[in-house]
């Protein structure tokens, strides 16, 4: 137990067997509590009260009543890349006041959160390739989540990718969360567009140009995201000169079987963006010839 400690280190223990692991309390503050082990404890692995701007990096809590508990005044705290798991109850717990705390980048076994209305704390994770930060004030003022919040299994961030388990993670409410996805730029789409599990997405908003570098927008509930390419339809007329230097429109085709001057079964795309192939050509050809 230590209190009132300011600016020290706690670091490469294994805490086991005992009412709690490792205890701050009472204005223990500025500390880092890193790369320990608490197992077996009656009550929390690490427990944090009413203590503030510390570090909980990187520790490894099970078998505990819960793995990491902030209580009371226990504020601005970083809880980051902790591992938390098969706890009798939920495997963090905020109680009674704490606010302002970032949880990033957990491996956790479900959350309780009883910190009280309007005590918002902030749910985070991140990696090369992009962002999610829930926005939802209605699930950061009660962040009750069941199931494994795991990063790289039940939430994936790679590249042009975010996904979340809605089947196996379920909370009070289906957050809202702002998105950020890492280099994107040019990837040959002609009319980028936000795609949720493979479609439009009709309720996103982006607050970046879909082609830049980090593309920034916000979703109202979970599924996949990425970034790709508006198809949209073919036009009635279809022209090809041979080469297509003269169309007027900016369609282009493979094709397949050609009968009477029209295009039988040949999947079109927006001419330059090959990403893009979705419909069957059924227009006449004018202005030139058939390939």
């Amino acid at each position: 137990m230590f209190e009132g400690v300011t600016s020290s280190t706690i670091m490469n223990n294994t805490a086991i067997n005992g009412v709690d692991g490792i205890k701050l309390l009472t204005s223990s503050n500025n500390n880092v509590v890193q790369n320990n082990t608490a197992y077996g404890n009656e009550h929390e692995g690490i427990y944090i009260e009413s203590s503030s701007t510390n570090q909980i990096l990187k520790n490894t809590a099970y078998s505990n009543y819960h793995g990491i508990k902030l209580f009371g005044n226990s504020n601005n705290n970083l809880v980051k890349e902790n591992n938390l798991y098969s706890n009798s109850n939920p495997s963090f717990n905020l109680d009674v006041n704490p606010s302002n705390n970032l949880i990033l980048n957990n491996n956790i076994s479900s959350i309780e959160d009883n910190s009280g209305s309007s005590n918002l704390n902030y749910l985070v994770y991140n990696n090369s390739f992009g962002q999610i930060n829930f926005t939802s004030v209605q699930f950061l003022d009660d962040m009750d989540v069941t199931g494994d919040l795991n990063l790289g299994t039940n939430i994936k961030i790679q590249d042009n990718y975010i996904y979340l388990n809605t089947g196996t993670i379920s909370a009070n409410v289906n957050p809202s969360a702002q998105i950020k996805l890492y280099n994107i730029g040019h990837r040959g789409f002609n009319n980028p567009i936000i795609l949720k599990d493979g479609a439009k997405c009709t309720d996103c908003i982006n607050s970046t140009p879909l082609n830049a570098s980090t593309v920034i927008f916000t979703v109202a509930g979970f599924s996949n995201y990425s970034i790709g390419s508006l198809c949209g339809s073919p036009p009635e007329t279809i022209c090809n000169d041979g080469i297509d230097n003269d169309c007027s429109n900016e369609w282009d085709y493979d094709t397949q079987t050609w009968s009477n001057g029209v295009a039988i079964g040949a999947p079109y795309h927006t001419q330059g963006d090959p990403n893009c192939k979705v419909g069957i050509i059924t227009g006449t050809i004018t202005g030139g010839i058939a390939p």
